[in-house]
């Protein structure tokens, strides 16, 4: 069986906290941002608290990749980016960026 990866609370709360200044830097609201991005405004508001839902306070909130895509192209910054800044580089990857680049390198 596959071993199930799930954020902890530290890693959901600064994913967040990035959310959230990206969010206030766009003066946009979270009920603006949500709605943009095709979720309900109680799931967005619940990943900027880093918990995955008001009744269950011993579980970090986990974001689909999915949600994440939809909430930073309203946010016009690269999925990547937040990954980055919030959990830091993996090392020895490299992503390149745009149409042309192709899986596996150059």
């Amino acid at each position: 069986m596959a071993a199930h990866h799930t954020l902890n609370f530290v890693q959901a709360e600064a994913l967040g906290e990035r959310l959230r200044a990206l969010r206030l830097e766009r003066d946009l609201t979270q009920e603006q941002l949500a709605n943009a991005a095709g979720i309900n405004r109680n799931h967005y508001q619940l990943l900027e608290e880093g918990r995955s839902s008001r009744r269950d306070e011993q579980r970090p909130s986990n974001p689909t990749l999915a949600t994440l895509v939809r909430i930073c192209a309203v946010l016009t910054v690269p999925v990547a980016s937040v990954v980055v800044e919030v959990f830091g580089p993996v090392s020895g990857v490299a992503v390149e960026y745009g149409r042309d680049a192709a899986p596996g390198g150059p």
